[in-house]
Parts: C-alpha cells; sequence; structure tokens
C-alpha cells in the first residue's frame, strides 16, 4: 500500500488522478481499481500525458478539473459498461435535461440547493464546446465533461456522497489500512476499499440496533450500519441494505464468533466481527453478498472462516493469529482469495484452503518481534485434497511492515510466479527452499519461475536442489535485493536457469559456505554443450558495478588466469570451448574470465580438473571483469 500512496502523492497531478479515477470508476464500474490497476492506470497516463504527447511536444499541464473531465471521456468512449452506467446518470434527451440528472445524480439531497443546481447548468456552453474538442459531439459529449467537471469540485471539497468517499479512500491508502488487493478480477466497492477506520464521516444516516424480537431490519438509499449483539438475533431476522455500502457489525461480548442460524441479509456488502469472542467459524455462506468480512480487535481470539465466494476480501486487525492460527476457506469454484493483515502478531499463522484457486493475494503488516526486528508470517497453501495437482500458479505479496513471510506448501502446488512488487516493507523469504520444520519445501512441489522484489527490499534463500522449474527470473524491482543460494548442488533431472535483473537498488548474490560437491557447493551445470549451459546458467543482468554485490568467496579459491590464459579463453570459438580452458587453468578452484562482452565465474566443483557436469557457472551480463572492483566482485 506504501508504494501506492508514495506514487499517487509524488506529483499533484498524480494525486487529482488518483481522486478521479476512485471517483469516476466508483460511479461507472461499481467499485474502485486494485493497486496494480491505479498503478497502471496512472503511469499509463504519465507516459502519455492522457494521448496529447507527441514525438515533438510533451503536451498541455492538465490542471485538477480537466484529469476529471479526461478520465471521464476515457472511461465513457472505451467501456461499455461505463457508458451504460454513464446514461443511467445523465438522463433526458437535451443537454438541460442531462445536466439536471447529473447534478441530481451526484450531489446528496442534504447538499442540493437551486443556486447549485443553476450555476452548475450555466457552463453548458462550456461544457459542449469541450466535448466537441474531445470528440465526444453532441448533447451526451457536454453531459460527460460536466460529469468529471462537478466531480472535480465534490471531490475536492470533501462533499457528503462521493466526495467524501473519495477522502476517506485516500487517508485509508496513505496510512496503509485500505482493504485494495495488488490484484483482482473485480472492482472494489468504495466503501469496503477504504476499510473501517474512517467510517465516522460517511453518512450512516440509518446506524439500526437489533433487539430480541423477530425483525426486519431495511436500511436507506445511503450507506446503513446495523449494529448487532448475537443475543439481540432470532432465527428469522433479515437484513436489507438497499443502496449505498451496507455494514453489519456483529459485536460479541464472549462465545464463538459464530452467524446464527435463520439470518437472511440482501445488499449487505462488509461483515465486522468485532468485541470479545473466543474461536469459531464464521460461515460465509450465511453472509450472503458478503464483498468483505472483517474481524478486529486484540482481545479475542480470532475465528476461521469457510465457504468464500471468489474475491471475497478476509481481513484481520490487531488479531492475535499465533496464538490462535486460523484457516480461511474459498468454496468450490472460487479463482481467487484475497488475506489483509493489519498490526497481527509476530509468529502468525494462516492456512489457506482452496482446490480451485489459481491467485492468492497477501498484504498488509505483522507487527515487529520482541527484539524490533521483522515479525514472520507462516502462509500455508493447500490443495484440495493433498494429493490432486492444484490450480494456484500466482503469489502476490505485499507488505508495508518488513516481514519473514514463510510460504509452505502442503500437497501438489503449481506456484509460478510470487510477486512482491507492490511492498514497501521488505520480503524476507528465507525459508522458500527449506523444509526444517517437516513441511515439504517449496522447491520439491513448486515450479516458481519468477520472483518478483518492491521498493521495500528482499532477501530469499534458494536451493537448487531437485527444483522442479527450468527457469527462474528474479526481478530485484527498485529496493535492495539480496540472493543467497543455500544449496547449489542440483542433483535433479531438470536444469534451473537463473537469470537475475538488477533493479533501482543494490543488489548481493550471495552462495553458500564451502566448496566442492558438499551441500553448499555450486553445481549448476548440467551440460557442457552450449545449450547445456545456457539451460542451468546464473545470469545477472543489469549489474551496476558501483552497488552491486556478487560474493564468490565461498566456492573455493581464486586461481586468477594469467594475461596470455585470459586472451585464449577470450579467443575460444564459443562459451563451453572457452569455459572448459579456462577450468584447465585453474583446477580445483574457482576463475574469472571474460567471454563476448561478458564476465564469468566458473568453479571446478567436482575437483576432476575439467569443465564438467556438476561444475558451477556463473555470468554476469554486459560487464567486463576489469570494471569489476573488490567491492562487486568478492573472491576472498
Amino acid at each position: 500500500m506504501t508504494s501506492l500512496s508514495a506514487l499517487i502523492n509524488a506529483t499533484t497531478q498524480n494525486l487529482s488522478q488518483f481522486k478521479a479515477f476512485s471517483a469516476i470508476y466508483q460511479l461507472l464500474q461499481e467499485g474502485v481499481p486494485n493497486i496494480a490497476g491505479y498503478t497502471a492506470l496512472i503511469n499509463s497516463n504519465n507516459d502519455t500525458n492522457f494521448g496529447s504527447k507527441t514525438s515533438t511536444s510533451p503536451g498541455p499541464v492538465f490542471n485538477s478539473e480537466n484529469i476529471f473531465i479526461n478520465v471521464a471521456n476515457a472511461l465513457f468512449q472505451g467501456n461499455a459498461t461505463a457508458k451504460t452506467a454513464f446514461d443511467g446518470i445523465a438522463n433526458g434527451t437535451t443537454l438541460a435535461e442531462k445536466l439536471v440528472s447529473v447534478y441530481q445524480s451526484l450531489v446528496v439531497p442534504s447538499q442540493r440547493t437551486t443556486e447549485g443546481q443553476q450555476a452548475f447548468a450555466a457552463q453548458a456552453d462550456f461544457y459542449a464546446a469541450r466535448a466537441v474538442e474531445l470528440g465526444i459531439p453532441g448533447d451526451t459529449g457536454g453531459a460527460v465533461v460536466a460529469f468529471g467537471s462537478l466531480l472535480d469540485i465534490l471531490v475536492r471539497e470533501n462533499n457528503e456522497g462521493i466526495g467524501n468517499s473519495v477522502s476517506d479512500l485516500l487517508m485509508a491508502v496513505n496510512d496503509g489500512t485500505a482493504l485494495l488487493p495488488e490484484t483482482s478480477t473485480t472492482t472494489i466497492d468504495i466503501e469496503i476499499a477504504d476499510g473501517a477506520r474512517y467510517d465516522a464521516d460517511d453518512g450512516f444516516t440509518n446506524t439500526i440496533t437489533s433487539d430480541s424480537t423477530v425483525q426486519a431490519l431495511v436500511g436507506t438509499p445511503e450507506n446503513d450500519k446495523f449494529v448487532v449483539t448475537p443475543a439481540s438475533l432470532n432465527a428469522g431476522d433479515s437484513f436489507s441494505g438497499g443502496k449505498g455500502t451496507d455494514i453489519v457489525d456483529l459485536q460479541f461480548s464472549g462465545g464463538s464468533a459464530l452467524v446464527p442460524t435463520g439470518l437472511t441479509f440482501q445488499d449487505i456488502e462488509q461483515f465486522v466481527f468485532s468485541g470479545t469472542y473466543s474461536g469459531g467459524t464464521i460461515d460465509a455462506s450465511k453472509l450472503t453478498g458478503a464483498q468483505a468480512i472483517s474481524q478486529t480487535g486484540s482481545s479475542n481470539s480470532p475465528a476461521n472462516v469457510s465457504n468464500l465466494e471468489s474475491g471475497t476480501i478476509v481481513s484481520f486487525t490487531d488479531s492475535k493469529l499465533k496464538d490462535t492460527p486460523v484457516s480461511v476457506g474459498y468454496k468450490a469454484g472460487a479463482t481467487e482469495a484475497n488475506l489483509q493483515v493489519t498490526n497481527v502478531q509476530d509468529l502468525s499463522e494462516i492456512t489457506v484452503l482452496g482446490g480451485d484457486l489459481t491467485t492468492l493475494n497477501v498484504s498488509g503488516s505483522v507487527a515487529k518481534n520482541s527484539s524490533g526486528g521483522a515479525g514472520s508470517f507462516d502462509l500455508f497453501m493447500i490443495s484440495q485434497d493433498l494429493v490432486s495437482p492444484s490450480k494456484l500458479t500466482t503469489l502476490n505479496v505485499n507488505f508495508e511492515s518488513d516481514v519473514n513471510i514463510i510460504p509452505h506448501a502442503v500437497g501438489a502446488l503449481s506456484v509460478t510466479t510470487i510477486d512482491s512488487s507492490g511492498s514497501s516493507g521488505q520480503i524476507n523469504m528465507a525459508a522458500i527452499a527449506l523444509a526444517g520444520d517437516g513441511v515439504t519445501p517449496l522447491q520439491d512441489v513448486l515450479s516458481v519461475s519468477s520472483i518478483k522484489g518492491g521498493s521495500g527490499g528482499s532477501s530469499i534463500a534458494l536451493a537448487l536442489e531437485n527444483y522442479k522449474a527450468s527457469t527462474l527470473t528474479l526481478d530485484a524491482g527498485s529496493g535492495n535485493t539480496s540472493l543467497r543460494i543455500v544449496d547449489g548442488i542440483d542433483a535433479s533431472a531438470t536444469a534451473l536457469q537463473v537469470v537475475i535483473k538488477g533493479g533501482g537498488g543494490s543488489n548481493t548474490l550471495v552462495f553458500g559456505d564451502g566448496p566442492g560437491p558438499g551441500a553448499d557447493g555450486l553445481g549448476n551445470v548440467k551440460s557442457i554443450d552450449e545449450a547445456g549451459i545456457r539451460s542451468g546458467i546464473i545470469s545477472f543482468e543489469n549489474f551496476d558495478v558501483t552497488k552491486d554485490v556478487i560474493n564468490v568467496s565461498t566456492l573455493g579459491t581464486l586461481d586468477a588466469l594469467t594475461t596470455s590464459e585470459m586472451a585464449a579463453v577470450s579467443a575460444a570459438a564459443n562459451l563451453s570451448a572457452a569455459t572448459a580452458l579456462a577450468v584447465t587453468n585453474s583446477a580445483n578452484s574457482f576463475t574469472v574470465f571474460d567471454f563476448g562482452g561478458n564476465t564469468y565465474v566458473v568453479s571446478d566443483t567436482n575437483t576432476d580438473g575439467a569443465f564438467s557436469s556438476g561444475d558451477g557457472l556463473i555470468e554476469i551480463v554486459g560487464v567486463s571483469s576489469a570494471d569489476l572492483s573488490a567491492v562487486a566482485l568478492v573472491t576472498a
């Protein structure tokens, strides 16, 4: 979340874009974008200056009003669903009629005035002229411009309704409490996305408290909050939220967090479990239409959640997930899981269940450990029956706090991507390829081919032993990234090509201690022909000689080539021949040589005095060994 906050606060234009996208998407797409969506939309507009940039001109500087108008126009013209929604907002056959409809649709009743509506309608000529410039002629075009212009005013002045909603979301993004997933298949209702911290001014026109009689509790066209206690609920009670974003807050004072039977919910978007309770299981199938289910408070033992629909957000705030680990289960057919944790205990543990899940999004923050360091978060991903192949392919991990996240694979999983590019905290995955606790290590069950770092940096430990994927690309991102090869001997039948892409930070590649064929050597070469070398090489791209580091000191003793030996190696016919010649000249050790514009480190790991299967090879792309200082390439 911090990365999104940094982006939208980087410039006045970015901030206006965030507000415009939030307001306009909520009204025309029934919800706001996810983190990745906001990021892509803002960056795209910046790259093209809203489509006005040319090869000879950067285009005009747009003020806030024109940014809202540009966003409204782009969504109206480019999205059929948005066009249909807009037609419902701008009813009428003439521009004057459409402007009245837009004003009545966007301004809440308590804020409407005759003077305000007249002033808005008086700008009809400006709206029509601007619409022609944008290529949307006619009365509908003028109404689109008017829609964007009025929204700019409502948001800028924090007016009740959409203006206040956008302000709440902005505050929640800035303090990390927003319930925005990194990715999602649908938009997120803005009143869900802003979390619960800023709900006090949301204009809940109807805070409804249940009593001990059977009731039909009905909300208003605005945002409603139903405050209930389990003791006040009865079989037959019904809750109907109507329009707006509506919340049921179940406030417990003991017992388990169970949803009483016999209740009916309609048009309720968020359910909050608060107060004091001890465990239990929240059956989401009883919470019809839930978009988010939240548990709050450090005084309770959190409950399991089951039978979730695809995409439903499950959040825990200040929860004791170490003392009471929980499971979060999604129904058959659900493809996306969304977990958000805020300031949960160090050593928290969540198990995610769902045989049809393809994407798991985990975000938030974990409290520091007792020493003031990064807290730890154990994430168990379980396939449907521990035997059937899993469909889960993408794990998005985005934290504001530094965190040791330990993804455990239970059953036959098939994750190919671990993406922490949205994280501003440092993500440490030191157990990504280690068992140690009786749980199957990831490299024995996963096919991770892509790991992406974020602005907070990453620290990753990786074992080559029995790795299932044939390639692994580590994109360092903008933070400082450290990759440690803790087991460099690949005894499996599949060679693993590792590509490290340096980013904006300082990146480090280090290896385990001790040369030779033991657990800590480097033996990534499976075959010594050209194709075989490429299939198992460890390659470092975008290496910055001023701040990146490769430490090979644990691979043995450096045997430096003489000038004549280096010349002979560089003149070899191909990489295989060059490497073979380098090993012959430095048997039983490792050496550094140049070939084809790259630097290579080859280790005679199997100590046979020749280049052969079981040796180690590292490539530093586009860098000459002469440019590598003793700090950039650590050899002793």
